[in-house]
Order: structure tokens, then C-alpha cells, then sequence
């Protein structure tokens, strides 16, 4: 069985692995990322998640899916502007996962096999030294995948 996956978060590391895993497994991928990868084998539209009206409009070129993957994340320690950064990561790492969640809801309701998929982190559980907006981000990720359980899982 093959999946139309939009995942998240693919210029590096987790993300990049796993696009091109699900791509060699037969799973069609479409990545989203700020920054491009041409190390990657599928598909990345290029954007940055925390803005609405760029995944709007982004979204609209994207047929069917199946699976919604949101694996993006920023984290930024120790760093000078404390609260610029909170909001930043917030943006990124819950906003941008609801914002697609729910535009993606539609599309998603279609498929017999929808699924949506938030990459969280240890850090929403234990904490991290110097990076309050990484693991709160992370934290409020847990609530709003329950959330979105209740919200979309009944419904869809």
C-alpha cells in the first residue's frame, strides 16, 4: 500500500532520513522546508511553515494526501534575544504543525488511511537546559496532537 506523505522539515537530519526512507519503501513524499537538500530523492516545496499564507498557497499544488508528517523544529539555546526566539520557535515548532493540520484536514478527510503524525521530542517530558522555547514547543505539541485526536479523529 503506497502513501501521499507531506513531511515537514526536510533540509537535515530526521526529516531528510526519513523522506527518503518512506521514498524507497514506494511512498509518494512531498517534503516542506526553508532551505532545500539535493540530497534528498522525492519532491520539496519550499516555505516556511510559521507563515500561513505561504502554505495556503504552497498547499494549493498538492493533490491527495495521506499522511501529514510534522517534523520540523528549531531550537535556539543561550541565546541573546530571549523572547524573539520563543516566539520564533513557537511559531515553527506548534503553530506551523497546527496551521497544516488543519489546512490539510480537507484533503486529509478524503483518504481511507489518513494519518497525522507530530515529532515531538524527550525534552517535552524532561526538559532542557538554556531552551525554554524548544521544550515548551515541544510540550505544547503533545497537547494539541491529543487535541487534534479528539477534534479530527471522531469527524474524519
Amino acid at each position: 500500500m503506497s502513501y501521499n506523505i507531506v513531511l515537514t522539515g526536510v533540509s537535515s537530519g530526521i526529516g531528510s532520513h526519513l523522506g527518503n526512507y518512506l521514498t524507497k519503501k514506494g511512498h509518494k513524499v512531498i517534503g516542506l522546508s526553508r532551505r532545500t537538500n539535493t540530497r534528498n530523492n522525492f519532491e520539496i516545496l519550499k516555505c516556511d511553515i510559521s507563515k500561513i499564507k505561504q502554505l495556503k498557497k504552497i498547499l494549493n499544488k498538492i493533490q491527495t494526501v495521506d499522511c501529514l508528517i510534522n517534523n520540523a523544529g528549531i531550537a535556539r539555546s543561550n541565546t541573546k534575544n530571549e523572547v524573539k526566539n520563543f516566539e520564533q520557535i513557537m511559531q515553527t515548532n506548534l503553530n506551523g504543525a497546527y496551521y497544516l493540520s488543519y489546512l490539510l484536514k480537507k484533503k486529509l478527510s478524503r483518504s481511507k488511511k489518513a494519518s497525522i503524525i507530530n515529532i515531538s521530542s524527550i525534552s517535552a517530558h524532561q526538559g532542557a537546559l538554556g531552551n525554554p522555547g524548544y521544550v515548551s514547543s515541544k510540550s505544547a505539541l503533545l497537547g494539541l496532537t491529543k487535541a487534534l485526536a479528539n477534534d479530527y479523529g471522531s469527524k474524519y
